[in-house]
């Protein structure tokens, strides 16, 4: 009986200690029995493959090193078991570059992921992916849809997800109009001195338009602005629709540069830091390529309800 119990003992101590180590092209499936996985160099899913992530999966990453999908990645965690991205390097708040896909054709699938301290935790280029119930948390940038050189890229679907304490943006939309970002909540983001908003949109020629879909989200205690948007080509190529959100407790709700749009039927509240009087916009609109649309839009307690410069002219 002793003898039995050392080797169930010695059993346990083993399995409590194996680790899969990866690195390189990887296809398949991840499954929680060979927890932890642990990144030891740079990933790459070929355009040919597809890796699946089962729900309990751990992702160790041992250094900084990126995750790159040309194919497809599937992970699919639960509510109740949820797949884990941990940062294990040696400093603890190091950056790893994150999760890139590169799929011009298949779209990639995130559910129930929890994802830390990343450059970008998910960065497509021009590569459809849909995102559902994931928990982003503490990295440079949350996410970014990038869309130069896609007249109509495919879709990236953003919703019910957290995305919280970045030090700059929550979400990046650069030259994208199909990007869907809805029933989400994004808090506490803007820790760095420099001001990028928590749901940021950019534009940098008149070739592309960058027309995202913001639908029912929660915007709230971010340090610097809720959502902005800057056409730096002045070309009218932003305009996204910003309906039925929750925009409240940031240094600005909602910031317009030369970019338009259609925002309707938001709760625009509360948005300053208290103290600082360079805060406190409802809502923005500079530059006279700025014409946005707003309609049944409740705007109450910020310093100011609508500030406009520049020959901004909403509507």
């Amino acid at each position: 009986m002793k003898r039995l119990f050392l080797i169930l003992f010695i059993t346990t101590l083993i399995s409590l200690n194996f680790a899969i180590q990866v690195s390189g092209n990887q296809s398949g499936v991840w499954s929680p029995v060979n927890n932890p996985y642990e990144v030891i160099g740079a990933i790459t899913v070929p355009a040919s493959d597809s890796l699946i992530i089962q729900a309990g999966v751990e992702i160790h990453l041992l250094g900084s090193y990126q995750i790159t999908v040309e194919g497809i990645l599937n992970a699919y965690g639960t509510e109740v078991d949820s797949i884990r991205i941990l940062n294990m390097q040696a400093n603890p708040t190091a950056l790893w570059p994150g999760l890139r896909f590169e799929n011009l054709q298949h779209t990639s699938h995130l559910n129930y992921v929890y994802l830390e301290y990343a450059t970008y935790g998910v960065r497509t280029i021009n590569s459809p992916i849909a995102i559902s119930h994931c928990h982003i948390n503490l990295c440079e940038k949350g996410m970014e849809f990038y869309g130069i050189g896609s007249a109509v890229p495919l879709p990236n679907v953003v919703e019910y997800c957290l995305i919280e304490n970045c030090t700059q943006n929550a979400i990046l939309v650069t030259s994208n109009s199909n990007a869907y970002i809805r029933y989400n909540e994004i808090r506490y983001n803007g820790t760095g001195a420099q001001f990028r908003a928590a749901i940021q949109m950019g534009n940098q020629s008149g070739v592309n338009q960058c027309n995202p879909n913001i639908l029912y989200n929660h915007i709230h205690h971010n340090y610097k602005q809720g959502i902005s948007a800057w056409d730096i080509a002045s070309s009218g190529s932003i305009n996204p629709q910003i309906l039925h959100n929750i925009i409240e407790y940031n240094y600005t709700g909602i910031y317009l540069l030369q970019a338009s749009g259609y925002v309707a039927d938001n709760q625009i509240n509360y948005n300053f830091i208290p103290g600082d009087m360079n805060s406190g916009a409802g809502v923005m609109v500079s530059g006279v390529t700025s014409v946005p649309y707003f309609e049944r839009n409740h705007i109450e307690g910020n310093y100011t309800g609508f500030y406009i410069t520049n020959n901004g002219k909403p509507v």
